[in-house]
């Protein structure tokens, strides 16, 4: 999509748009959070359980309404615990994508 988004940082990054489906992800996100080339144009709420699906949509609503402050947390997966950031990027005065990162604080 973009070759700004490196494919060489230690940071997965997924590009989602209004709608929740995968634009992009780099070579990172690929390994650490098992995408798949597949996936792009898929809802990234399928990739996801219950819980998480809620979350999601809270913050896709809150981004459609507005919302230019970022989304973080701290997530704990099996293997790792990773620090997430969602936040919205302006391409231009209609539209926007989301920019989901995840870098890792800590392997198990």
């Amino acid at each position: 999509m973009a070759p700004f988004l490196s494919d060489s940082t230690p940071t997965a990054i997924t590009v989602i748009d209004l709608g929740g489906h995968i634009l992009y992800f780099n070579d990172y996100a690929a390994e650490i959070l098992d995408r798949k080339s597949e996936y792009i144009g898929r809802d990234l709420r399928l990739c996801h359980g219950t819980k998480s699906v809620k979350a999601v949509n809270h913050m896709i609503e809150a981004f459609k309404n507005g919302r230019k402050k970022p989304f973080q947390w701290e997530s704990q997966a099996p293997t790792r615990i990773s620090n997430v950031t969602l936040l919205p990027l302006a391409l231009d005065s209609r539209r926007t994508v989301l920019v989901q990162t995840v870098t890792v604080k800590e392997w198990h």
